[in-house]
């Protein structure tokens, strides 16, 4: 499990996606901290987007 903590962002929703573009997991947070827990995930490579009224970020990670 990973944390990470965004600075000045609330109410946003978590989108993890396989490297075709699928929804793999979807969350609504209302917090700034994000709890990412991969334990379900298999070993690869995925995208992540947080998506914000204001903000979208988005990055790849791998599970190894």
């Amino acid at each position: 499990m990973r944390n990470e903590k965004l600075k000045d962002i609330d109410n946003f929703t978590v989108k993890k996606l396989n490297t075709q573009g699928q929804l793999i997991h979807k969350t609504q947070q209302e917090s700034n901290l994000i709890k990412i827990d991969l334990s379900d995930f298999n070993k690869g490579l995925y995208i992540m987007t947080i998506d914000s009224p204001t903000k979208i970020f988005r990055t790849k990670f791998q599970k190894l």
